[in-house]
């Protein structure tokens, strides 16, 4: 029971700071504002290699122009994927507000209610026979 509880405490916590893409377990594609700011580091420093490349510059300063190009950029995206972020979040919430769930009609509910007496009746059952 311990582990439960542990498990769950860790969940709300992880879906908590998950929220703002600082918990351990993210994945990347959990937090879209590092997703946009990695997008966009990755094609400006792709962006700046060639076209310095292509213009014949030494590689020491194609590769310093394609860093500080990829920087930038990561800075910019990440600054756009946040502000998406909380676009996204600001409509959900409106919209869920709007549009609540909504409630089971009172047959459904007593049906739910007989249905889990009876899985708690069949439990004890198969407990009293093992």
């Amino acid at each position: 029971m311990n582990m439960a509880k542990s498990g769950n405490k860790a969940g709300s916590a992880g879906s908590k700071a998950g929220a703002k893409g600082k918990a351990k377990g993210d994945y990347l594609a959990d937090v879209p504002s590092r997703v946009v700011s990695g997008t966009m580091g990755l094609a400006a420093f792709a962006m700046a290699a060639v076209v310095g490349l292509w213009a014949g510059n030494p590689a020491i300063v194609t590769l310093s122009r394609a860093l500080v190009a990829c920087a930038v950029c990561a800075l910019v995206g990440r600054i756009l994927g946040s502000m998406g972020e909380s676009c996204t979040r600001e409509f959900i919430g409106y919209y869920k507000k709007q549009n609540p769930r909504p409630r089971l009609p009172e047959e459904l509910q007593k049906l739910e209610m007989s249905r889990a007496a009876h899985a708690k009746v069949v439990d004890e059952m198969r407990k009293k026979a093992a």
